[in-house]
């Protein structure tokens, strides 16, 4: 049976409630609203039938408090670990590297996202995973997910992620009079129009 998103969302939410982590923080009377919550979900596979699906939550006012679980292995609430140290470049973007798709992630993360690279930016610090990176701003682009529409419940000053780091699309380069000199300039000038090919956890 395919798996759509909203399905795949809806039983992370479901377990998160279950996990003992989340059960703790309602015997000590904490509001749902401020107790964990989905920050994003990981996938690795067929998109309809996911090989592995890894869910990550976090508590509002505690950002070292982040947990991760996979919500499809079993029926086992107490199958979730603390993330320790949890830090986008390698909790996200890495993940993203080694062949993990980003299936959802809730606005308030993407703010995060953007923040955490924006102060990385302003100490001097970049991205190294960047063609994780790159995944995570393609899912961006197909989501409508961009500066402006952060900025508006974002109280932070971002930098444009998408217009410092995204691909730049390369202009086919004029290719003046050349003569046809068999398959050797042929396949030349193909090189210049296209440009030569870039190859782009748990």
């Amino acid at each position: 049976m395919n798996l759509s998103v909203k399905a795949i969302v809806r039983k992370a939410n479901r377990y998160l409630k279950r996990t003992e982590c989340f059960k703790e923080q309602r015997l000590w009377e904490c509001p749902d609203e401020i107790n964990y919550q989905l920050l994003y979900v990981l996938t690795k596979g067929d998109p309809a039938l996911p090989e592995k699906i890894i869910a990550y939550a976090g508590m509002p006012e505690e950002a070292d408090s982040v947990i991760l679980f996979r919500p499809y292995v079993k029926e086992n609430y107490s199958d979730w670990h603390e993330a320790w140290g949890f830090h986008f470049e390698r909790d996200l973007f890495e993940d993203l590297e080694d062949g993990y798709e980003l299936l959802w992630m809730s606005d308030e993360t993407h703010g995060n996202v953007w923040s955490a690279i924006t102060n990385w930016l302003e100490w001097g610090d970049d991205v190294e995973a960047k063609e994780g990176l790159q995944k995570y701003l393609e899912f961006c682009l197909k989501n409508g997910i961009n500066k402006e529409y952060l900025q508006k419940d974002f109280p932070c000053d971002l930098i444009d992620v998408i217009e410092r780091y995204g691909r730049k699309k390369q202009k086919p380069r004029r290719l003046g009079n050349i003569k046809k000199q068999g398959t050797r300039n042929r396949k030349d000038r193909r090189g210049i129009l296209y440009g030569k090919n870039k190859n782009i956890k748990l």
